[in-house]
Protein backbone atom coordinates (compact mmCIF):
# COMPACT_ATOMS: atom_id res chain seq x y z
CA UNK A 1 0.00 0.00 0.00
CA UNK A 2 2.75 2.08 0.60
CA UNK A 3 4.41 1.87 -2.70
CA UNK A 4 0.83 2.79 -4.12
CA UNK A 5 0.57 5.56 -2.29
CA UNK A 6 4.04 6.64 -3.33
CA UNK A 7 3.39 5.59 -7.08
CA UNK A 8 -0.51 8.16 -6.57
CA UNK A 9 1.56 10.94 -5.52
CA UNK A 10 4.14 10.83 -8.22
CA UNK A 11 1.49 10.79 -10.82
CA UNK A 12 -0.09 13.53 -9.41
CA UNK A 13 3.28 15.58 -9.59
CA UNK A 14 3.59 15.03 -12.90
CA UNK A 15 0.24 15.83 -13.91
CA UNK A 16 0.27 19.19 -12.47
CA UNK A 17 3.77 20.17 -11.70
CA UNK A 18 5.40 19.45 -14.85
CA UNK A 19 2.89 21.12 -16.60
CA UNK A 20 3.12 24.19 -15.12
CA UNK A 21 6.84 24.15 -15.36
CA UNK A 22 7.02 23.25 -18.97
CA UNK A 23 3.79 26.40 -19.46
CA UNK A 24 6.50 28.53 -17.83
CA UNK A 25 9.38 27.39 -20.24
CA UNK A 26 7.45 28.19 -23.18
CA UNK A 27 6.55 31.53 -22.16
CA UNK A 28 10.13 32.20 -20.80
CA UNK A 29 11.33 31.12 -24.70
CA UNK A 30 8.50 33.25 -26.10
CA UNK A 31 9.84 36.39 -24.31
CA UNK A 32 13.29 35.21 -24.94
CA UNK A 33 12.42 35.42 -28.71
CA UNK A 34 10.50 38.77 -28.63
CA UNK A 35 13.23 40.65 -26.54
CA UNK A 36 15.76 39.09 -29.39
CA UNK A 37 13.16 40.51 -32.31
CA UNK A 38 13.14 43.74 -30.55
CA UNK A 39 16.92 44.22 -30.09
CA UNK A 40 17.81 42.98 -34.07
CA UNK A 41 14.93 44.90 -35.24
CA UNK A 42 15.76 47.82 -33.06
CA UNK A 43 12.13 48.05 -31.56
CA UNK A 44 11.68 50.16 -28.84
CA UNK A 45 8.59 48.87 -27.06
CA UNK A 46 5.97 46.28 -27.85
CA UNK A 47 2.77 44.51 -26.11
CA UNK A 48 2.58 41.00 -26.91
CA UNK A 49 0.05 38.49 -25.89
CA UNK A 50 -0.77 34.81 -26.53
CA UNK A 51 -4.71 33.09 -25.70
CA UNK A 52 -5.00 29.20 -26.28
CA UNK A 53 -7.95 27.03 -25.41
CA UNK A 54 -9.42 28.45 -22.62
CA UNK A 55 -6.48 30.74 -20.80
CA UNK A 56 -4.47 33.97 -21.24
CA UNK A 57 -1.19 31.78 -21.84
CA UNK A 58 1.11 34.54 -21.93
CA UNK A 59 1.15 38.84 -22.21
CA UNK A 60 4.28 40.83 -21.48
CA UNK A 61 4.46 44.63 -21.63
CA UNK A 62 8.50 44.87 -22.84
CA UNK A 63 10.69 47.90 -24.08
CA UNK A 64 10.16 51.81 -23.32
CA UNK A 65 7.47 53.94 -25.37
CA UNK A 66 9.76 57.19 -25.39
CA UNK A 67 13.35 57.02 -26.26
CA UNK A 68 13.65 60.48 -24.83
CA UNK A 69 11.86 60.15 -21.77
CA UNK A 70 13.20 56.37 -21.45
CA UNK A 71 9.25 55.50 -20.08
CA UNK A 72 8.20 51.78 -20.04
CA UNK A 73 5.51 50.70 -21.73
CA UNK A 74 3.05 49.19 -19.96
CA UNK A 75 -0.70 47.33 -19.50
CA UNK A 76 -2.34 50.57 -20.39
CA UNK A 77 0.20 52.14 -22.83
CA UNK A 78 -2.05 52.46 -26.47
CA UNK A 79 -0.55 51.72 -29.64
CA UNK A 80 -1.97 52.27 -33.09
CA UNK A 81 -3.36 49.41 -34.75
CA UNK A 82 -3.53 50.30 -38.29
CA UNK A 83 -5.08 48.54 -40.54
CA UNK A 84 -5.82 45.98 -38.05
CA UNK A 85 -8.32 48.56 -37.20
CA UNK A 86 -10.39 46.43 -40.17
CA UNK A 87 -11.65 43.15 -38.56
CA UNK A 88 -13.46 45.38 -36.20
CA UNK A 89 -14.73 47.46 -38.27
CA UNK A 90 -16.39 43.63 -40.15
CA UNK A 91 -17.39 43.04 -36.76
CA UNK A 92 -19.08 46.06 -36.06
CA UNK A 93 -21.25 45.63 -39.37
CA UNK A 94 -21.69 42.22 -38.60
CA UNK A 95 -23.70 43.31 -35.43
CA UNK A 96 -25.89 45.41 -37.58
CA UNK A 97 -26.61 42.60 -39.79
CA UNK A 98 -27.66 40.67 -36.71
CA UNK A 99 -29.75 43.54 -35.82
CA UNK A 100 -31.82 43.14 -38.50
CA UNK A 101 -30.95 47.02 -40.21
CA UNK A 102 -28.97 45.55 -43.32
CA UNK A 103 -27.84 42.27 -45.05
CA UNK A 104 -24.48 42.12 -46.63
CA UNK A 105 -25.58 41.68 -50.25
CA UNK A 106 -28.14 45.27 -50.10
CA UNK A 107 -26.24 47.26 -52.24
CA UNK A 108 -24.07 50.06 -50.88
CA UNK A 109 -26.39 53.40 -52.01
CA UNK A 110 -29.44 51.51 -50.87
CA UNK A 111 -27.83 52.63 -47.19
CA UNK A 112 -25.46 55.10 -48.07
CA UNK A 113 -27.10 57.79 -50.53
CA UNK A 114 -23.86 59.72 -50.81
CA UNK A 115 -21.91 56.72 -52.01
CA UNK A 116 -20.64 57.74 -55.57
CA UNK A 117 -17.70 56.14 -57.55
CA UNK A 118 -16.60 57.36 -61.14
CA UNK A 119 -17.69 53.81 -62.56
CA UNK A 120 -21.87 54.62 -62.63
CA UNK A 121 -22.05 50.82 -62.82
CA UNK A 122 -20.03 50.07 -60.07
CA UNK A 123 -21.54 53.10 -57.76
CA UNK A 124 -25.23 51.18 -58.41
CA UNK A 125 -24.02 47.37 -58.18
CA UNK A 126 -21.71 47.89 -54.91
CA UNK A 127 -22.32 45.80 -52.27
CA UNK A 128 -21.92 45.86 -48.25
CA UNK A 129 -19.70 42.94 -48.32
CA UNK A 130 -18.00 44.78 -51.54
CA UNK A 131 -16.15 47.54 -49.08
CA UNK A 132 -14.72 44.59 -46.91
CA UNK A 133 -13.22 42.66 -49.91
CA UNK A 134 -10.75 44.92 -52.18
CA UNK A 135 -12.05 43.56 -55.37
CA UNK A 136 -14.43 46.42 -56.29
CA UNK A 137 -11.73 47.43 -59.06
CA UNK A 138 -10.28 50.91 -57.47
CA UNK A 139 -7.22 51.81 -55.91
CA UNK A 140 -6.55 53.30 -52.68
CA UNK A 141 -5.77 56.75 -53.63
CA UNK A 142 -4.12 57.37 -49.67
CA UNK A 143 -2.63 60.30 -50.99
CA UNK A 144 -5.85 62.05 -50.36
CA UNK A 145 -5.58 62.20 -46.82
CA UNK A 146 -1.63 62.02 -46.81
CA UNK A 147 -1.54 65.24 -48.37
CA UNK A 148 -4.60 66.39 -46.58
CA UNK A 149 -6.51 66.52 -43.47
CA UNK A 150 -10.05 67.63 -45.11
CA UNK A 151 -13.10 66.11 -43.82
CA UNK A 152 -14.54 62.44 -44.56
CA UNK A 153 -17.60 63.60 -46.59
CA UNK A 154 -14.78 65.90 -48.86
CA UNK A 155 -11.96 62.92 -48.73
CA UNK A 156 -14.73 60.42 -50.08
CA UNK A 157 -16.23 63.50 -52.48
CA UNK A 158 -12.92 63.57 -54.29
CA UNK A 159 -12.43 60.21 -54.17
CA UNK A 160 -15.83 59.55 -56.42
CA UNK A 161 -12.76 60.70 -59.14
CA UNK A 162 -10.69 57.92 -59.09
CA UNK A 163 -10.57 55.84 -62.22
CA UNK A 164 -11.31 52.23 -61.93
CA UNK A 165 -8.47 50.24 -62.25
CA UNK A 166 -9.70 46.87 -62.57
CA UNK A 167 -13.06 45.62 -63.60
CA UNK A 168 -15.55 44.81 -61.17
CA UNK A 169 -14.43 42.05 -59.07
CA UNK A 170 -11.95 40.89 -61.43
CA UNK A 171 -9.19 41.05 -58.87
CA UNK A 172 -7.62 41.77 -55.59
CA UNK A 173 -6.53 45.24 -54.83
CA UNK A 174 -5.89 46.44 -51.26
CA UNK A 175 -8.08 49.88 -50.82
CA UNK A 176 -8.24 51.84 -47.18
CA UNK A 177 -10.58 53.85 -48.72
CA UNK A 178 -13.39 51.49 -49.33
CA UNK A 179 -13.35 50.54 -45.36
CA UNK A 180 -13.47 54.47 -44.32
CA UNK A 181 -17.14 54.18 -46.84
CA UNK A 182 -17.91 51.11 -44.52
CA UNK A 183 -17.52 53.34 -41.58
CA UNK A 184 -20.03 55.78 -42.93
CA UNK A 185 -22.51 53.21 -44.06
CA UNK A 186 -22.71 52.09 -40.34
CA UNK A 187 -23.55 55.75 -39.11
CA UNK A 188 -26.07 56.23 -41.97
CA UNK A 189 -27.67 52.89 -40.75
CA UNK A 190 -27.27 53.02 -37.19
CA UNK A 191 -27.83 56.85 -36.74
CA UNK A 192 -24.38 57.01 -34.53
CA UNK A 193 -21.20 57.69 -35.66
CA UNK A 194 -19.11 54.58 -36.45
CA UNK A 195 -16.94 55.43 -33.44
CA UNK A 196 -19.64 55.81 -31.04
CA UNK A 197 -21.42 52.57 -32.27
CA UNK A 198 -18.24 50.52 -31.53
CA UNK A 199 -17.24 52.08 -28.80
CA UNK A 200 -21.31 50.96 -27.50
CA UNK A 201 -21.52 47.89 -28.92
CA UNK A 202 -18.05 46.25 -29.14
CA UNK A 203 -15.45 48.03 -27.28
CA UNK A 204 -17.98 48.24 -24.09
CA UNK A 205 -19.07 44.99 -23.99
CA UNK A 206 -15.81 43.87 -24.33
CA UNK A 207 -14.34 46.06 -21.59
CA UNK A 208 -11.45 47.61 -23.85
CA UNK A 209 -11.95 50.64 -21.54
CA UNK A 210 -8.45 52.18 -22.68
CA UNK A 211 -9.44 51.80 -26.53
CA UNK A 212 -10.21 54.63 -28.48
CA UNK A 213 -12.05 55.04 -31.79
CA UNK A 214 -10.40 59.07 -32.44
CA UNK A 215 -6.78 59.36 -32.40
CA UNK A 216 -7.63 63.03 -31.03
CA UNK A 217 -8.51 61.18 -27.96
CA UNK A 218 -5.22 59.65 -28.01
CA UNK A 219 -2.96 63.03 -26.78
CA UNK A 220 -5.70 63.68 -23.92
CA UNK A 221 -5.14 60.47 -22.48
CA UNK A 222 -1.25 60.80 -22.36
CA UNK A 223 -0.19 56.87 -21.71
CA UNK A 224 0.52 56.53 -25.72
CA UNK A 225 3.67 54.77 -27.35
CA UNK A 226 5.41 57.19 -28.95
CA UNK A 227 5.71 56.42 -33.56
CA UNK A 228 9.84 55.41 -34.53
CA UNK A 229 11.43 54.42 -37.69
CA UNK A 230 15.03 53.53 -37.47
CA UNK A 231 17.10 55.00 -40.12
CA UNK A 232 20.72 55.72 -40.46
CA UNK A 233 21.67 53.83 -37.09
CA UNK A 234 19.09 56.17 -35.14
CA UNK A 235 15.34 56.09 -33.90
CA UNK A 236 13.21 59.15 -35.67
CA UNK A 237 10.27 59.85 -33.68
CA UNK A 238 7.27 60.40 -35.62
CA UNK A 239 3.99 63.16 -34.64
CA UNK A 240 1.10 60.60 -34.46
CA UNK A 241 -1.16 60.78 -36.99
CA UNK A 242 -4.21 62.28 -36.47
CA UNK A 243 -5.69 61.54 -39.78
CA UNK A 244 -9.04 60.37 -38.29
CA UNK A 245 -11.44 60.95 -41.36
CA UNK A 246 -9.42 57.62 -42.36
CA UNK A 247 -9.83 56.07 -38.93
CA UNK A 248 -12.08 53.30 -40.33
CA UNK A 249 -9.43 51.81 -42.05
CA UNK A 250 -6.97 52.19 -39.46
CA UNK A 251 -6.61 54.41 -36.71
CA UNK A 252 -7.93 52.70 -33.63
CA UNK A 253 -5.59 52.83 -30.91
CA UNK A 254 -5.65 50.40 -28.14
CA UNK A 255 -3.51 48.63 -24.97
CA UNK A 256 -2.31 44.97 -23.55
CA UNK A 257 -5.30 45.15 -21.31
CA UNK A 258 -8.01 45.63 -23.95
CA UNK A 259 -6.78 43.43 -26.55
CA UNK A 260 -6.59 40.46 -24.05
CA UNK A 261 -9.85 40.79 -24.20
CA UNK A 262 -10.37 40.83 -27.66
CA UNK A 263 -8.21 37.24 -28.06
CA UNK A 264 -10.75 35.67 -25.77
CA UNK A 265 -13.32 36.90 -27.67
CA UNK A 266 -11.82 35.38 -31.12
CA UNK A 267 -10.88 32.49 -29.46
CA UNK A 268 -14.79 31.74 -28.55
CA UNK A 269 -16.30 32.71 -31.99
CA UNK A 270 -17.88 36.28 -30.45
CA UNK A 271 -18.17 35.71 -27.21
CA UNK A 272 -16.55 37.49 -24.38
CA UNK A 273 -17.41 36.16 -20.34
CA UNK A 274 -20.51 34.38 -21.01
CA UNK A 275 -21.78 37.15 -23.29
CA UNK A 276 -22.17 36.28 -27.20
CA UNK A 277 -21.49 39.98 -28.50
CA UNK A 278 -22.24 38.47 -32.33
CA UNK A 279 -23.16 35.00 -33.04
CA UNK A 280 -20.93 31.87 -33.93
CA UNK A 281 -22.19 31.88 -37.46
CA UNK A 282 -21.65 35.77 -38.14
CA UNK A 283 -18.06 35.02 -37.05
CA UNK A 284 -17.17 32.00 -39.35
CA UNK A 285 -18.50 34.28 -41.81
CA UNK A 286 -16.11 36.98 -41.41
CA UNK A 287 -13.30 34.92 -40.97
CA UNK A 288 -13.98 32.62 -44.14
CA UNK A 289 -12.90 33.20 -47.93
CA UNK A 290 -14.76 35.49 -49.56
CA UNK A 291 -11.54 36.54 -52.68
CA UNK A 292 -8.20 35.22 -53.42
CA UNK A 293 -5.59 37.40 -52.03
CA UNK A 294 -2.72 38.51 -54.16
CA UNK A 295 -0.76 41.02 -52.35
CA UNK A 296 3.05 40.72 -53.62
CA UNK A 297 5.14 38.82 -50.87
CA UNK A 298 7.42 41.21 -49.42
CA UNK A 299 9.30 38.66 -47.47
CA UNK A 300 10.42 34.69 -47.97
CA UNK A 301 7.97 33.71 -45.03
CA UNK A 302 5.30 32.48 -47.24
CA UNK A 303 7.56 30.18 -48.56
CA UNK A 304 9.10 29.28 -45.10
CA UNK A 305 5.26 28.12 -43.28
CA UNK A 306 4.43 26.97 -47.37
CA UNK A 307 0.33 27.58 -47.47
CA UNK A 308 -1.27 26.16 -49.93
CA UNK A 309 -3.76 28.88 -50.46
CA UNK A 310 -3.68 33.16 -49.50
CA UNK A 311 -7.15 34.18 -49.53
CA UNK A 312 -9.09 36.98 -47.38
CA UNK A 313 -12.34 37.30 -45.41
CA UNK A 314 -14.43 40.25 -44.25
CA UNK A 315 -11.43 41.98 -42.84
CA UNK A 316 -8.94 38.92 -42.56
CA UNK A 317 -6.12 37.58 -44.56
CA UNK A 318 -6.64 33.74 -44.29
CA UNK A 319 -3.90 31.09 -44.75
CA UNK A 320 -3.53 27.54 -44.16
CA UNK A 321 -0.33 26.55 -41.84
CA UNK A 322 0.31 23.39 -40.60
CA UNK A 323 -2.59 21.89 -42.33
CA UNK A 324 -4.81 25.00 -40.33
CA UNK A 325 -6.62 27.90 -40.88
CA UNK A 326 -4.84 30.93 -40.03
CA UNK A 327 -7.23 34.34 -39.89
CA UNK A 328 -5.12 37.36 -39.43
CA UNK A 329 -4.70 41.31 -39.95
CA UNK A 330 -1.53 43.30 -39.75
CA UNK A 331 -1.36 46.92 -39.22
CA UNK A 332 1.17 49.30 -40.16
CA UNK A 333 0.27 53.30 -39.40
CA UNK A 334 3.27 56.06 -39.50
CA UNK A 335 5.66 54.43 -37.23
CA UNK A 336 3.43 51.42 -35.64
CA UNK A 337 3.07 47.95 -35.93
CA UNK A 338 0.38 46.12 -35.11
CA UNK A 339 -1.14 42.50 -35.89
CA UNK A 340 -3.34 39.89 -34.16
CA UNK A 341 -4.83 36.50 -35.65
CA UNK A 342 -6.67 33.54 -34.37
CA UNK A 343 -6.33 29.62 -35.55
CA UNK A 344 -9.88 28.88 -34.86
CA UNK A 345 -9.40 25.32 -34.75
CA UNK A 346 -6.91 25.38 -32.20
CA UNK A 347 -8.09 28.21 -30.34
CA UNK A 348 -5.36 29.86 -30.20
CA UNK A 349 -5.30 34.09 -30.69
CA UNK A 350 -2.78 36.34 -30.80
CA UNK A 351 -1.67 39.60 -30.81
CA UNK A 352 1.09 42.08 -30.61
CA UNK A 353 1.67 46.23 -31.06
CA UNK A 354 4.98 47.88 -31.52
CA UNK A 355 6.25 51.67 -31.61
CA UNK A 356 8.53 50.81 -34.76
CA UNK A 357 7.07 50.67 -37.94
CA UNK A 358 8.30 48.27 -40.83
CA UNK A 359 10.28 46.07 -38.35
CA UNK A 360 8.88 43.04 -39.22
CA UNK A 361 8.47 41.04 -35.94
CA UNK A 362 5.08 40.80 -35.72
CA UNK A 363 4.97 37.97 -38.75
CA UNK A 364 7.75 35.94 -37.12
CA UNK A 365 6.53 36.11 -32.82
CA UNK A 366 2.82 35.06 -34.59
CA UNK A 367 4.04 31.65 -36.37
CA UNK A 368 6.28 30.84 -33.25
CA UNK A 369 3.64 31.47 -30.60
CA UNK A 370 1.86 28.98 -32.96
CA UNK A 371 4.47 26.86 -33.00
CA UNK A 372 4.91 26.69 -29.39
CA UNK A 373 1.53 26.54 -27.76
CA UNK A 374 -0.22 24.51 -30.56
CA UNK A 375 2.40 22.00 -31.23
CA UNK A 376 5.19 22.19 -28.67
CA UNK A 377 7.52 23.24 -30.99
CA UNK A 378 10.46 25.22 -30.23
CA UNK A 379 12.54 24.14 -33.10
CA UNK A 380 11.94 27.06 -35.62
CA UNK A 381 13.73 30.46 -36.23
CA UNK A 382 11.02 32.62 -38.19
CA UNK A 383 12.68 35.99 -37.52
CA UNK A 384 15.33 34.51 -40.72
CA UNK A 385 12.61 34.34 -43.25
CA UNK A 386 11.57 37.98 -42.11
CA UNK A 387 13.30 40.32 -43.81
CA UNK A 388 13.53 43.95 -42.60
CA UNK A 389 11.66 45.98 -45.43
CA UNK A 390 11.75 49.05 -44.64
CA UNK A 391 15.90 48.11 -44.63
CA UNK A 392 15.77 47.19 -48.29
CA UNK A 393 13.67 49.93 -49.63
CA UNK A 394 15.74 52.68 -48.36
CA UNK A 395 18.68 50.40 -49.71
CA UNK A 396 16.97 50.39 -53.54
CA UNK A 397 16.01 54.50 -52.87
CA UNK A 398 19.22 55.43 -52.13
CA UNK A 399 20.73 53.15 -55.46
CA UNK A 400 18.18 54.85 -57.42
CA UNK A 401 18.73 58.61 -56.53
CA UNK A 402 22.79 57.90 -57.00
CA UNK A 403 22.15 56.46 -60.20
CA UNK A 404 20.13 59.90 -60.94
CA UNK A 405 22.09 62.51 -59.97
CA UNK A 406 23.69 64.63 -62.08
CA UNK A 407 23.71 68.36 -60.34
CA UNK A 408 26.01 69.64 -63.39
CA UNK A 409 22.76 68.93 -66.00
CA UNK A 410 20.96 72.66 -64.61
CA UNK A 411 17.55 73.52 -64.84
CA UNK A 412 16.36 75.40 -67.57
CA UNK A 413 13.60 77.12 -65.75
CA UNK A 414 14.44 79.61 -62.80
CA UNK A 415 13.40 78.96 -59.27
CA UNK A 416 11.74 82.05 -59.30
CA UNK A 417 9.98 80.77 -62.47
CA UNK A 418 8.50 77.83 -60.49
CA UNK A 419 6.56 79.98 -58.15
CA UNK A 420 3.19 79.38 -57.90
CA UNK A 421 -0.39 77.72 -57.19
CA UNK A 422 -0.25 74.26 -58.88
CA UNK A 423 -3.83 72.12 -58.65
CA UNK A 424 -4.81 68.43 -58.42
CA UNK A 425 -8.94 67.63 -58.95
CA UNK A 426 -8.46 65.05 -56.54
CA UNK A 427 -5.42 65.32 -54.50
CA UNK A 428 -5.85 69.89 -54.10
CA UNK A 429 -3.45 72.52 -54.18
CA UNK A 430 0.01 72.73 -54.08
CA UNK A 431 2.09 76.30 -53.50
CA UNK A 432 5.56 76.42 -54.65
CA UNK A 433 7.74 79.01 -52.94
CA UNK A 434 11.49 80.21 -53.13
CA UNK A 435 12.83 81.16 -49.08
CA UNK A 436 16.48 81.72 -48.93
CA UNK A 437 16.74 80.06 -52.43
CA UNK A 438 15.60 76.87 -51.82
CA UNK A 439 12.51 75.44 -53.05
CA UNK A 440 9.70 74.29 -51.30
CA UNK A 441 6.09 72.94 -51.98
CA UNK A 442 3.38 72.52 -49.43
CA UNK A 443 0.39 70.88 -50.13
CA UNK A 444 -3.16 72.14 -48.69
CA UNK A 445 -1.10 74.05 -46.23
CA UNK A 446 -0.82 70.87 -44.77
CA UNK A 447 2.70 68.85 -45.53
CA UNK A 448 5.71 70.78 -46.68
CA UNK A 449 8.55 69.32 -48.65
CA UNK A 450 11.84 71.15 -49.39
CA UNK A 451 13.39 70.32 -52.59
CA UNK A 452 17.04 69.75 -53.37
CA UNK A 453 17.71 69.65 -56.91
CA UNK A 454 19.04 66.48 -58.75
CA UNK A 455 19.29 66.94 -62.32
CA UNK A 456 17.73 69.10 -65.07
CA UNK A 457 14.22 70.46 -63.92
CA UNK A 458 14.21 67.43 -61.78
CA UNK A 459 13.91 68.15 -57.51
CA UNK A 460 14.07 65.51 -55.02
CA UNK A 461 11.19 66.29 -52.16
CA UNK A 462 12.17 65.78 -49.17
CA UNK A 463 9.02 65.94 -46.41
CA UNK A 464 9.26 67.91 -43.09
CA UNK A 465 8.30 65.75 -40.23
CA UNK A 466 7.34 62.88 -41.94
CA UNK A 467 9.18 59.73 -43.16
CA UNK A 468 11.68 58.50 -45.86
CA UNK A 469 8.98 56.47 -47.88
CA UNK A 470 7.03 59.46 -48.71
CA UNK A 471 10.45 60.80 -50.51
CA UNK A 472 10.04 61.59 -54.56
CA UNK A 473 11.31 63.54 -57.54
CA UNK A 474 9.37 66.20 -58.46
CA UNK A 475 9.74 66.81 -61.99
CA UNK A 476 8.46 70.65 -63.53
CA UNK A 477 7.99 71.22 -67.04
CA UNK A 478 6.27 74.15 -69.57
CA UNK A 479 3.45 72.78 -71.29
CA UNK A 480 2.11 74.42 -74.60
CA UNK A 481 1.02 77.47 -74.18
CA UNK A 482 3.40 78.83 -71.16
CA UNK A 483 1.07 76.55 -68.64
CA UNK A 484 3.45 74.84 -65.94
CA UNK A 485 3.00 71.75 -64.27
CA UNK A 486 5.22 69.21 -62.18
CA UNK A 487 4.62 65.46 -61.50
CA UNK A 488 4.76 63.48 -58.19
CA UNK A 489 3.41 60.42 -56.76
CA UNK A 490 3.25 59.59 -60.79
CA UNK A 491 0.36 62.76 -60.44
CA UNK A 492 0.44 65.96 -62.42
CA UNK A 493 -0.97 69.40 -60.62
CA UNK A 494 -1.13 71.93 -62.86
CA UNK A 495 -0.18 75.78 -62.16
CA UNK A 496 -3.31 78.07 -61.64
CA UNK A 497 -3.59 81.73 -63.14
Amino acid sequence: MKASSLLITLWILFQFCIPESFAQTKSDSFESVIQSAMQKRHVPGSVTAVYYQDSLVFSKALGIKNINEQTPVDRHTVFNLGSATKPLIGIAMGILVEQGKLNWEDRVKDHYPDFRLSDPYVTNEARIKDLFTHNLGYASEDLLWLLDSTSTKELLNRYSMAEKIHPLRATFEYNNLMYVIAGEVIGAVSGQHWTDFIQTNLFDPLKMDHTFARAVDVIPYGNYATPYLYEDNQWISHPINLADQMGAAGNIWSCQADMEHLLEFLVNEGRFRKKQIISPETFRYLTRTHVVESLPEFDDLYTFVQPNFRTYGMGWFLHDYRGEKVVFHPGSMDGMNAQFGVVPSKKLAFFTLTNRDWAGIWRATFYKAIDLWAYDDNSRNFLKAVKDPFAEMVRDWEEHKTALKDPDKLPDITSKDLEGVYKHPMYGSAEVISENSQLKVIFNHRLTFHLVHWYGNSYLGKPQGRYYDLEDFFEFEIRDGNQKQFEVFGEIFLEQE
